[in-house]
């Protein structure tokens, strides 16, 4: 359903006063006002919009005691970048078990149209160790008033950095970096696959015709990502093989490291690597 714009219904009251027989004459110019200004004040305090679902994991296994769920609503439009939180809501488990329903509550004033927004949910022990997360984007539709997005499955996070932030990022590895290599058969010329790698423990860049940001852990020679936003654009078939390899090693990277020349080589526990240069 189309709400009207507030200043268009105070609007209509307006004329709707002005306009309307009152016993014994119109009201008073003062008395207008005051209805006026009313009404537009109980207007322009639009209801909350509502994100709800529900958050669970298919294993069939307790959670700790302790345990709560934390789901959060966030902008996610720029993938050089943090995503900004919206809103939070932060479950205790109390004994129970999942799923857990959630009912995230945001200003719709927040939400523009051109913008990307996502929910994830978290499960954390009492010790606020990470142990499920969700692992894919969950988008909010904007053609919905309070859009329900269903279940959301979280995965183990058996590898998951924690609390990834500035002392988990090598600040060799800071700024931006242009892909040359994949597995030793070069890249498509001038794919632009980049890394652009920041001190607040993110790493983000184009995999190819798509945007990627992901959670980074970087130090002492051990690598290791989370995925947090990717935009999902058709490929043509070479472009789009190829930033599924990047992805691939991206996500499978444990070891840095640089060659004699200066380039940074990414590599996976099952031999596969990835060569990137300075920008």
């Amino acid at each position: 359903m189309t709400t009207m714009p507030a200043a268009v219904l105070c609007r209509l009251k307006d004329l709707a006063f002005l306009a309307g027989p009152v016993r014994g004459g119109r009201l008073p110019a003062v008395l207008v006002l005051i209805l006026m200004l009313g009404s537009c004040a109980a207007v322009s305090g639009a209801a909350d919009m509502h994100v709800t679902g529900n958050a669970t994991y298919r294993e069939r296994v307790a959670a700790p005691p302790g345990s709560r769920v934390i789901v959060t609503l966030s902008d996610v439009s720029r993938a050089d970048a943090p995503s900004v939180e919206l809103a939070r809501q932060d479950i205790a488990l109390d004994g129970r078990n999942v799923p857990v329903a959630f009912d995230l509550a945001v200003d719709p004033a927040k939400i523009e149209p051109r913008r990307t927004y996502a929910v994830r949910a978290v499960l954390r022990s009492a010790d606020d160790v990470l142990l499920w997360t969700t692992d894919t984007v969950h988008a909010v539709p904007h053609d919905e008033d309070d859009p329900d997005l269903g279940m959301l499955v979280m995965v183990r996070a058996s590898r998951a950095p924690e609390a990834a932030g500035a002392a988990d990022t090598d600040s060799r590895l800071l700024g931006e970096w242009i892909v040359e290599d994949l597995d030793g058969r070069g890249v498509i010329d001038n794919s632009a696959t980049s890394m652009t790698f920041t001190d607040d423990g993110l790493v983000a860049g184009r995999a190819g015709c798509n945007r990627y940001s992901s959670e980074v852990r970087a130090v002492d020679g051990e690598f290791a990502t989370r995925m947090v936003a990717l935009t999902r654009r058709a490929c043509t078939p070479a472009l789009g093989d190829q930033e599924q390899r990047f992805l691939e090693i991206l996500d499978g990277a444990r070891t840095y490291e640089w060659d004699p020349t200066g380039a940074l080589i990414l590599k996976t526990e099952n031999g596969r690597a990835l060569r990137a240069r300075r920008h």
